[in-house]
């Protein structure tokens, strides 16, 4: 295989690897989308891919706020006066 067959091969592997990424990432915008019309003839599957929501585990837990500092009241002395 010639060195400029070897180059237009993996270009070629590289735009289509970059293409279905590309579409693996995008389709649930799409399907979610589409009218009602052409979503009813999708597979199930592939509409659930669409429609379900991230598991609640895959968020992270709520942090509660920090509670306030604690404010130590200033004694005042009294002072004399000469």
């Amino acid at each position: 295989m010639t060195r400029q067959r070897l180059v237009a091969l993996l270009s070629l592997l590289t735009a289509v690897t970059l293409t279905a990424v590309t579409l693996w990432f995008v389709s649930p915008q799409i399907i979610a989308a589409l009218p009602y019309r052409v979503k009813s003839r999708l597979p199930a599957a592939v509409v659930y891919l669409a429609v379900t929501p991230p598991p609640a585990t895959a968020l992270p837990a709520p942090v509660a706020p920090a509670p306030p500092p604690a404010v130590v009241p200033a004694i005042i002395l009294p002072t004399t006066s000469s």
